[in-house]
């Protein structure tokens, strides 16, 4: 999942409506769905992320799509069976060499196939490598002299497999095999009942282990069914042909009728190949010469995409939709994958700002990204709007920081109070790095910088410069405050501070050092400083540690290592409403929602999802619109 070089991705989670941008490096931006010359494909927003054989260590071709319950995804292809993690990638080489047509996983998360003259399962061993158990010798005496399978459904404890000329029923290590008079064009699950389309006679159902007639009619004669699905109008039923075009059945008055008649022409011309039918209704449909096109329920256009729009061939082998209704394409020239803004979980945000993003901000209607190169502003929900340098404030930007209101620049030459894209220097210590408060003394704010931690006061409403500490001088890039009021400092090398400021704020009265022969170091890796749900948590990308205040150590977190599977070894974690966080690691980016005694893992991104994108140990996570943040079960 890779994009060019310097842009922003924001995220909207749709559960709790706030709005993230995940700051990363690059020059540029993709917009719409990939768009060629600024050109943009129709009215739907889309981000394509493309696959080819060379990420996947596989052929070219990919015929199929499965999931499963793990949040593994599976595709067949022509040298096997790839697994995909969201981080990396196996092939599991075919049983018989030949391509894997078909897939699905049941609820024991077995993951049946089909190719040719071969059937199967895989189930993962104790050590997680799926190993392969092949069904054939318990059926092969049904087989046709060239018996290929192309699709599998499982419904309740039943595996149907489809070939050409039959449906091979599995259930209870045994076989049923119900010969078709015809040729099988396609399948698909309606109503919890398979049904099968036959060339040039019409649409039957499985039943008892029998098929019976659901619609025959002269309307099919020389027509092959390619796709079918429901529809949101109580017993209709769409009918996608290969070369006809869609129609759509109403069972009730047993009348077909034509449906998207303004597509006709280009389904007549391209050949509809497959199709699905999202959770809200939107068809999808993929062609053997023009790529996809995306269709409202009434039958409207949204989208239609292309190799001119990002997708790596026009003929699609098959399409899926995931459980958070992205679409993933296989096709002859590798996978696609699709996110839509309007449901999907982010989209990319076209800029205009240089330099390489480090932190973002909005305040009072205006959006400021800071960058290496300056602090730029926008006018934010205005696209048209061009981003323009903040005066004063060329060079490094560390921190965009809203605090009670007031926007804080953390730069290299200093620290600014920004407004309406007017910056006010309030100190001249470089290197503003982070900005904390501190809970005893909401008047208060305590920074650290390249050299020194500077406190800020608030006085007749505005936040000024009072002073630095006395008693340490480090290069400090987090700092955050437990709820001992023990200041946390990491060094941005050499480890972690413990320090204790006397009541004025103005010294230390203790400085404890944590380095090289504390639990906390690991070579190579630097100390980082957060708080989850009240308490202060370290990390070293390797595990997460808090501290121990009754016997004055810095522990294992047991709870969060214990709950949060691979991301107990993140660099950087960001607090959001509703008591969730993000964790970023190497492998990804997740969001959980953490109460009490438990967590929940809500949202996870790959970490390839941004390949080559990211600023390595810059990454940053900022909810940026946390005022229409709503709290939803």
């Amino acid at each position: 999942m890779e994009h060019p070089i310097m842009e922003m991705i924001y995220s909207k989670q749709l559960r709790i409506r706030y709005i993230l941008t995940i700051a990363i490096c690059s020059f540029f931006c993709l917009c719409g769905a990939g768009a060629k010359n600024g050109e943009t494909s129709t009215k739907l927003q889309s981000q394509i992320i493309n696959f080819n054989k060379h990420d996947y260590n596989g052929a070219n071709k990919n015929w199929c799509i499965g999931f499963d319950s793990e949040g593994y995804t599976y595709f067949g292809n022509s040298i096997g069976l790839i697994e995909f993690d969201g981080v990396s990638w196996h092939m599991n080489p075919s049983p018989n060499g030949f391509p894997i047509r078909s897939v699905a996983v049941d609820k024991h998360n077995r993951i049946f196939t089909g190719g040719y003259r071969e059937i199967g399962y895989w189930e993962r061993n104790d050590i997680g490598k799926l190993e392969y158990t092949s069904l054939t010798d318990k059926v092969e005496q049904f087989f046709a002299k060239n018996e290929e399978f192309w699709h599998i459904f499982i419904i309740g404890e039943k595996v149907y497999f489809q070939s050409f000329s039959g449906i091979y029923i599995f259930s209870d290590n045994r076989f049923e095999f119900i010969e078709i008079n015809g040729f099988i064009t396609v399948s698909a699950v309606v109503n919890n009942e398979l049904v099968i389309a036959v060339q040039s006679t019409g649409l039957y159902k499985i039943k008892n282990n029998k098929y019976v007639s659901f619609l025959q009619s002269d309307f099919f004669r020389n027509k092959s069914v390619n796709f079918f699905s429901g529809y949101h109008i109580k017993d209709h039923y769409l009918i996608g042909t290969e070369s006809h075009g869609m129609f759509l059945y109403d069972a009730a008055t047993d009348k077909v009728a034509e449906w998207a008649p303004q597509q006709t022409g280009f389904f007549v011309h391209n050949n509809i190949n497959n199709g699905i039918r999202k959770s809200d209704g939107t068809i999808i449909i993929g062609t053997i010469l023009n790529g996809i096109k995306i269709l409202s329920p009434d039958g409207s256009e949204k989208q239609h995409l292309t190799t001119r729009f990002g997708l790596q061939s026009n003929t699609v082998h098959s399409l899926a939709c995931d459980s958070t209704d992205n679409i993933w394409i296989a096709s002859d020239k590798g996978l696609d994958f699709i996110s839509f803004s309007s449901t999907s979980s982010y989209t990319m945000f076209e800029h205009d700002s240089p330099g390489a993003l480090y932190s973002v901000a909005i305040h009072h209607g205006i959006f400021y990204a800071g960058t290496n190169q300056g602090l730029f502003c926008k006018k934010w929900n205005q696209p048209n709007d061009q981003f323009r340098l903040v005066q004063g404030t060329q060079r490094q930007v560390w921190d965009c920081e809203v605090i009670d209101g007031t926007l804080f620049v953390g730069h290299n030459s200093g620290t600014f109070i920004v407004d309406n894209c007017q910056a006010t220097k309030i100190s001249e210590l470089s290197g503003g790095y982070s900005v904390t408060r501190i809970s005893n003394r909401p008047d208060h704010l305590v920074q650290s910088t390249y050299t020194e931690l500077v406190v800020y006061k608030k006085n007749n409403g505005q936040w000024q410069f009072s002073h630095t500490v006395k008693g340490f001088n480090d290069l400090i890039r987090f700092v955050e405050f437990d709820h001992r009021n023990n200041l946390w400092a990491s060094h941005l090398y050499h480890g972690l501070y413990r320090i204790r400021l006397n009541e004025n704020l103005d010294s230390t009265l203790l400085v404890k050092h944590y380095g090289k022969n504390s639990i906390l170091w690991r070579q190579g890796s630097s100390i980082r400083t957060f708080k989850v749900e009240g308490r202060i948590v370290f990390t070293n990308n390797d595990s997460l540690y808090t501290y121990d205040d009754l016997n004055d150590a810095i522990v294992p977190y047991e709870f969060l290592n214990r709950n949060l599977g691979n991301y107990s070894s993140s660099f950087f974690i960001v607090g959001a409403p509703d008591n969730r966080y993000w964790f970023i690691n190497d492998i990804g980016i997740a969001q959980f929602r953490i109460k009490q005694n438990s967590i929940e893992k809500i949202k996870e991104f790959p970490i390839t999802l941004f390949q080559n994108d990211l600023i390595p140990r810059e990454e940053n996570i900022v909810p940026i619109d946390a005022q229409r943040a709503t709290s939803v079960p």
